[in-house]
C-alpha cells in the first residue's frame, strides 16, 4: 500500500487518489507508483508492526 501526499487527483488508470488515504499498489501500474514515491507525491505505507509471538518456553 501507499499513501497519497498531494491534493486529490484522478490518474489515467486506477481509482481516484485522495490526499492522506491509503491506496493499493495493485490498483495502479507498479512503475507509476514507484515514480510517485520517487517524486514525493506518495510514500509506501509501513505495515503495522506485528506483536512478537511468545515461544512456548517463555511461559511457565
Amino acid at each position: 500500500e501507499f499513501i497519497w501526499l498531494l491534493d486529490s487527483a484522478s490518474p489515467r488508470s486506477g481509482p481516484d487518489l485522495r490526499k492522506g488515504e491509503r491506496h493499493k499498489v495493485a490498483d495502479y501500474p507498479k512503475a507509476v507508483v514507484d515514480e510517485w514515491v520517487r517524486t514525493k507525491a506518495a510514500e509506501y505505507a509501513e505495515e503495522p508492526a506485528e506483536k512478537p509471538k511468545e515461544s512456548p518456553k517463555a511461559k511457565k
